[in-house]
């Protein structure tokens, strides 16, 4: 069982993230997503993209077993928009004039089991709403963005207190990268479709915070590696896989201490064991489906080693994409900043060499370590993937860089400086400030006119 302090640990920052998403949903988020105007302004103009709807309904319609719980694509809307105009968009995956749609056709890319928790909002709230409401859906994105950012901000409190920050410096620390992360542009514009990147970087952050507690919490740590790994797994394996990888490159050269047993079997046989349950999946689908297509880009598109060149030229214009945009659609220059984002570029290398000198960072290396690597590995490797949907990926990079600003490298100068508690104040301040900046930028992106307030706030 936890000590007393972890529990009350979490709660404040479960309260703390109820608190900012009743805040999202009172103003920038606060839309009657059921109405005319909605559907007029941002359905038909394909802002509000949701293909996890179609989807969750037929695995209720026709039972998840029915096709192996996998993304079945024969209703989704923007598959089907690309059948429709034969768009050239589609050719990475299929020749769009040979769709039938007596066959089904399955996203080979991902299991699809990130949207299992989606059933689960939908079915809660079911009373409450008609049965068509888009609503379970766009709450449901910022649910998963409130978790993560509970775990960015138990994450930030745990580096900022072994850099050298007291218990009550290392508290404010941790709720402040928590509502940086939070209230991101890109994590806010979930809303009008989750991916299931947002959903892996809940199971990332309890994997850098398992990392980061080491032995000091040891059976909390190892009780929360096996879940965190898990859910990773879940989410996506090839981003697990990424992570692991820079897991084992990091603790092979800072901290062999991760191959002990206790560790190693936790962190290896819960991706293993999600793998057979995926394994399963497509096999049911197979076999009860002898026809069915299978579709996605390859990995030659993806990594972009198959030469085209209609979305990106380098290795690095997904970054490009981050600092000065596009990002997100239609919204403008919401979501990028070069200083915004070329700090969190440059904040885990930065960190990692000035541990070389400075003792206070050395217990965060390992965290940042595979929290950056993981990222590294995957968009390097990836990179056309990444520079088409900076929006998605970017979230993963966001939350150990988070940390590493608000937790080492404030943390260490908090402990540095006598703990009188000044830089933490500051960072509060910077943290509201960042906060509302990003709250605006966001609202100027998608403004909310007074006629679709779904509460009439003024």
């Amino acid at each position: 069982m936890p000590p007393r302090s972890s529990v009350v640990l979490l709660a404040g920052h479960l309260a703390f993230a109820l608190l900012v998403l009743a805040g999202l949903y009172l103003t920038v988020h606060n839309r009657q997503v059921d109405s005319e105007a909605f559907e007029r302004d941002w359905v038909e103009t394909e802002v509000h993209r949701d293909p996890w709807t179609p989807m969750v309904r037929t695995w209720v319609e026709e039972g998840w077993l029915a096709h192996g719980g996998l993304w079945k694509l024969n209703e989704d809307p923007e598959f089907r928009s690309w059948i429709e105009a034969q768009t050239v968009d589609i050719e990475p995956w299929m020749d769009p004039s040979t769709f039938d749609p007596e066959v089904p056709y399955f996203y080979r890319s991902n299991t699809a089991l990130f949207a299992l928790p989606l059933v689960a909002t939908r079915w809660a709230l079911s009373p409450l709403l008609p049965e068509d409401s888009r609503f379970p859906n766009v709450f449901h994105s910022q649910l998963l963005l409130a978790a993560a950012a509970i775990g960015v901000g138990l994450l930030t409190h745990r580096l900022a207190r072994v850099s050298g920050a007291d218990r009550t410096a290392a508290v404010a620390l941790g709720l402040s990268g928590q509502l940086v992360f939070q209230t991101n542009a890109i994590n806010l514009a979930a809303y009008w479709r989750h991916f299931p990147q947002q959903v892996f970087v809940i199971g990332l952050a309890l994997f850098l915070l398992a990392i980061a507690l080491g032995d000091d919490r040891r059976r909390l740590a190892l009780h929360l590696r096996v879940v965190a790994v898990a859910s990773m797994a879940a989410a996506d394996l090839p981003h697990t896989l990424a992570t692991l990888a820079a897991w084992a490159i990091a603790a092979a050269l800072i901290d062999r201490d991760e191959f002990r047993p206790p560790r190693l079997w936790r962190t290896l046989i819960p991706p293993v064991a999600v793998g057979i349950v995926a394994a399963v999946q497509f096999t049911l689908a197979i076999r009860q489906h002898s026809d069915a297509v299978f579709v996605g880009s390859g990995p030659l598109f993806r990594s972009g080693l198959d030469g085209d060149l209609t979305h990106y030229r380098g290795l690095l214009d997904g970054y490009g994409k981050l600092l000065v945009g596009p990002v997100l659609e239609g919204a403008g220059v919401a979501g990028t900043g070069l200083l915004y984002w070329g700090t969190a570029i440059a904040a885990i290398p930065a960190i990692l060499l000035a541990a070389s000198r400075l003792p206070r960072l050395r217990p965060s290396r390992l965290s940042l370590a595979v929290g950056g690597g993981g990222f590294l590995l995957f968009t390097s490797v990836f990179s056309n993937a990444f520079a088409i949907h900076p929006f998605a990926y970017a979230t993963l990079l966001l939350a150990p860089a988070t940390a590493a600003v608000f937790g080492s490298a404030t943390g260490a100068l908090e402990g540095a400086t006598g703990r009188g508690r000044t830089v933490a104040l500051l960072a509060v301040a910077a943290a509201i400030f960042i906060a509302m900046s990003q709250l605006r930028e966001f609202a100027v992106a998608y403004p909310l006119p007074t006629t679709e307030r779904l509460i009439p706030l003024g």
